[in-house]
Order: structure tokens, then sequence, then C-alpha cells
């Protein structure tokens, strides 16, 4: 039945399969990266199991926003060196972390 998220009772008393609810979520991204001149960009993806399960709602925040912000869309903004958490909310329920260290890059001439 509908109620407990895992079919949908179809009129002809078949069930509907095709889109299992998240029962547990991942991100996908690089744990490490280099800013130059105090900016960096890196992309975060969800990633939600079992494939297919529907997402309706995706959420993003890091542990420390000096150190780096990260928009609705998973593009996370390395504003200065040291290690932040990227953190994701799938559904409103189901979360994942991910760390990431922000490195310095200095050039010589």
């Amino acid at each position: 039945s509908e109620s407990d998220g895992g079919s949908t009772d179809l009129p002809d008393g078949g069930t509907d399969t095709s889109t299992p609810p998240v029962e547990y979520v991942s991100i996908v991204g690089q744990s490490s990266m280099y800013i130059y001149r105090g900016l960096g960009r890196a992309i975060f993806q969800v990633k939600a199991y079992p494939e297919g399960s529907k997402i309706d709602s995706v959420e993003w925040w890091v542990s420390n926003e000096r150190i780096a912000r990260i928009d609705a869309n998973g593009v996370l903004t390395a504003l200065r060196q040291g290690t932040v958490i990227v953190n994701v909310r799938v559904n409103g329920k189901h979360q994942a972390s991910h760390n990431l260290v922000v490195k310095n890059v200095f050039l010589w001439s």
C-alpha cells in the first residue's frame, strides 16, 4: 500500500513498484581541493539507494561557512584553507556527510 512507502496499489489489483522509497543516501564528490587566490569550486551530488528511488527534496549545508559555502544544487565554493564537512538531507530524513580538505595553491615566479 502507499502508506508504507513501498508500492502503490493499482486499480487492476496489481502493484506499481517503479519508484521505490529512499533507504539511504551517499555523497559523491572529491575529498580534497585546492583554491587559488582565495577561491575554488567543486560540485557534489547525492546518490539515493536503491537505484531509482524517488527524491522529493535535497538540502545541502557545510559545517563551517567561513571555509566553504554550498548552494541548493550542490555547488561548493571554497573560501579559505581548512577542513569542512559537506552534509546532505534527502526527503527531510535521510542524511549523509563527506569530509573535504581545502588547501591553498602557492605559485612561485
